[in-house]
């Protein structure tokens, strides 16, 4: 044989056994949602960002959405991330108390005016941050709800109606302000709610009117009244075993939807704010308003709400002066739509 033959040969060989080998098979990742399948946020943000994850990734990664907690109850999800139970998970800082102070400043009262607003404003101090907090998992995106509502199975027509009552808040500066006007503050996750309402142990809780049609809340609350009192801060995370046995193109396609889905939460959160506040009153609910007076007060009550927040940051040896100024300039640079 011609000896000029053989290389030709040999490279026509492996070529075919390469076109023959199989394609590696993509990189499954699970993703812990705690809502329930039918809640708009898996259909309009967590379901678009697997779609993107594998789209961007060429394939090369699929996200499983596992919805309606059955890997793990909403308190759960953070412990899911960190142990590698879940490679994804959709967490609520303020669940972990105390934990992500940088996060939690989220919280502050009358911080706020929308979901878009406060997603990005708080999304650009990431880097700065809140990316140090996450040190047990990898942070890919922060969010928040729009500006909460207090729905409620009792009428709430002033300050002096919430004393008494069991009100359920999300921690931090919404728990503080409930206690500020003598409620009894019922700690539990807002999956919780709906028997603890159905139960009698719950008259009310504070929560984006966006959230309340997820948890069916129209069956059971039957007054809302629109504080725009604070948001509730979210985060997408991710193992960080999982990340790190991703290459850098299939970890920057992560990032890169999961930007996007920071971006269909912001919107979606106000969109849906006005649809749940339809859905509610559609099913029975009536609209209830605190008095000038009263939202002056509360404003009052919040001030040393943020004081506080700064003082305990500073016993934490966190950068709370900068961190505020940082907060307040991406807040005015960021205005409600």
């Amino acid at each position: 044989m011609n000896r000029r033959v053989i290389p030709s040969l040999v490279a026509l060989v492996a070529g075919c056994a390469i076109a023959s080998s199989p394609m590696a098979a993509p990189k499954e990742l699970k993703f812990s949602v705690y809502m329930s399948e039918t809640h708009w946020l898996v259909r309009d943000v967590f379901k678009p960002f697997a779609a993107d994850v594998e789209k961007l990734s060429k394939g090369e990664v699929k996200v499983k959405v596992m919805a309606g907690g059955v890997l793990g109850g909403a308190k759960e999800q953070l412990g899911l991330a960190e142990k590698g139970i879940a490679d994804i998970a959709f967490v609520i800082p303020s669940y972990t108390r105390n934990r992500f102070l940088y996060t939690e400043a989220g919280l502050l009262p009358f911080a706020f005016d929308s979901a878009e607003q406060a997603t990005n404003a708080m999304s650009s101090l990431r880097g700065k941050y809140l990316n140090a907090e996450f040190d047990t998992v990898k942070l890919l995106m922060v969010g928040t709800t729009s500006p909460s509502a207090l729905v409620t199975t009792v009428p709430v027509n002033s300050l002096a109606d919430m004393k008494g009552l069991n009100l359920r808040g999300a921690g931090g500066a919404q728990t503080a302000m409930l206690k500020a006007v003598g409620a009894n503050v019922v700690s539990m996750p807002v999956s919780d709610a709906y028997l603890a309402f159905q139960r009698g142990a719950l008259q009310g809780t504070i929560i984006p009117l966006a959230s309340a049609p997820g948890y069916k809340f129209q069956e059971v609350v039957k007054y809302v009244n629109p504080m725009n009192f604070s948001v509730t801060m979210t985060a997408l995370v991710a193992n960080p075993n999982t990340w790190k046995s991703l290459s850098p193109a299939q970890q920057a396609a992560i990032e890169k939807a999961a930007d996007q889905a920071r971006i269909h939460q912001g919107k979606g959160f106000d969109r849906e704010d006005a649809t749940g506040l339809q859905i509610l009153v559609k099913a029975g609910s009536k609209q209830t308003r605190l008095p000038a007076a009263d939202k002056a007060k509360l404003s009052e009550l919040a001030k040393p709400m943020w004081a506080k927040w700064e003082q305990t940051a500073k016993g934490r040896g966190l950068k709370a002066d900068q961190f505020m100024t940082d907060l307040r300039a991406a807040i005015a640079a960021n205005p409600a739509k």
